[in-house]
């Protein structure tokens, strides 16, 4: 693990030192792809969790310089990683994943960067429903609390992605339970933002079904 540790740091580094090449970062997060893909493989899930918590890193930094592009090929990969992770029954490798697609979306979110927002929402939709799928609790919930905390940041100026957020929300709530749907909710800290998309997210979504 040590040695992976190690070579993750250093391709973390490498990467946000040459954001500015058009190619360079690319074949680093390909790279980190593989790494953590092998340590998960491996039933490593520290190993694999530290590589997630580096493209995290990489990706908060790309989404803040609107590097759309890169952000959402960053955001692939967390996403893949994460459903790798409940797939091989890896239940902090999952969460890491969600909770990491709930921090970028959540700046993509504030900055009005809608197409890709909607795209991470996506993402840790498919992260909750494969860790649903394969009893990881840990992925599911974080799935779940990350899709609250986005659509909080989107309920105030960004109407039609507030909706998509919701409809995500929705689908992740079919295959989970209200009731750990709300867990989720509970469990996180809730300002008007996040008050205002649960309003919208009962009366017009789950009350209407």
């Amino acid at each position: 693990i040590t040695s992976a540790e190690t070579i993750q740091r250093s391709l973390v580094e490498i990467t946000i030192s040459c954001l500015d090449d058009p190619r360079a970062p690319r074949i680093s997060i390909e790279a980190l792809r593989r790494l953590g893909e092998d340590v998960a493989s491996s039933s490593l899930p520290e190993g694999a969790r530290q590589i997630l918590i580096g493209l995290s890193e990489i990706g908060e930094i790309s989404v803040g310089r609107k590097d759309v592009s890169l952000t959402r090929a960053l955001c692939l990969v967390i996403s893949d990683l994460g459903e790798l992770g409940a797939e091989n029954r890896l239940g902090t490798l999952a969460e890491e994943s969600a909770y990491s697609l709930g921090r970028i979306g959540s700046i993509a979110s504030s900055t009005g960067l809608e197409d890709l927002t909607r795209q991470i929402v996506a993402y840790t939709r498919r992260v909750g429903y494969r860790s649903s799928n394969n009893g990881q609790h840990l992925g599911t919930s974080q799935a779940l609390s990350s899709l609250w905390l986005i659509g909080g940041t989107t309920s105030s100026h960004m109407y039609e992605t507030s909706k998509t957020v919701a409809r995500e929300l929705e689908m992740l709530e079919l295959s989970t339970s209200i009731e750990q749907v709300d867990r989720a909710y509970n469990s996180i800290p809730v300002n008007a933002g996040i008050e205002a998309f649960r309003a919208y997210y009962l009366a017009n979504i789950r009350d209407n079904r």
